[in-house]
């Protein structure tokens, strides 16, 4: 039940920034719309021009959805995240875009109570769910109703940051920075792992990865 529940939550809440940020600037938003996708480069969504529009009084590269750079987990074991790949949507915003595509369709798959006939991404062939590989040759298809701990935490890497980088432009944009942002970010231990300075793991439950931090940019991430 948590899996599905945490990839349903952060693809949402996500949607839910986006939508809130677009009601504080003025943007047409319909009510309870969804805006989550950032689009393609060459037709931007309504998403990506809700983010630009709100951080115009950034310096260039703190402005929004240029700005990102987001770390993917291409492999998982568990809560231990692994093949990361960097992203930065000045260089990558296509596949970016289509990275985070992929979770709302699974997001649309969990809210219905089925998850969606294929991943599209192949590079999450090593991480299947219950529902186990198709007949269909070379593909990963989907049709079961449970997500594992590795798709649901990778997931969820994404979207925290995500949000927090989204939030340390807004900050910027406001002129709210140093001290008084901190109260704003996401809270630190959402980046931590598990894995102390001399090397012993011991047990954590506040953590929420195993063996490798999750990449957190300063609020002047891109400058």
């Amino acid at each position: 039940m948590l899996n599905p529940l945490v990839v349903m939550l952060a693809v949402s809440t996500w949607e839910r920034l986006v939508y809130e940020v677009g009601s504080a600037v003025s943007f047409p938003v319909s009510e309870r719309e969804t805006v989550g996708r950032l689009g393609w480069r060459n037709k931007q969504s309504k998403a990506a021009r809700i983010l630009a529009q709100a951080t115009a009084h950034c310096p260039a590269p703190l402005q929004l959805p240029g700005a990102l750079i987001l770390t993917f987990f291409d492999s998982a074991a568990g809560k231990r995240l692994g093949s990361p790949v960097e992203l930065s949507a000045v260089e990558h915003y296509d596949d970016m875009s289509k990275r985070l595509d992929d979770f709302i369709e699974l997001r649309n798959g969990v809210a219905h109570r089925v998850l969606p006939n294929k991943m599209a991404a192949p590079s999450y062939e090593g991480m299947g769910s219950d529902a186990g590989p198709g007949r269909r040759s070379g593909e990963v298809r989907w049709s079961g109703r449970t997500l594992n701990t590795s798709i649901a935490r990778s997931v969820l890497a994404t979207y925290v940051q995500l949000v927090d980088q989204t939030i340390a432009c807004l900050l910027t944009s406001e002129s709210i920075e140093g001290r008084a942002a901190d109260p704003y970010r996401l809270p630190a231990w959402w980046f931590t792992d598990d894995h102390e300075q001399d090397g012993i793991r011991s047990a954590q439950p506040g953590c929420l990865w195993g063996g490798a931090k999750l990449p957190r940019r300063p609020q002047k991430m891109a400058t």
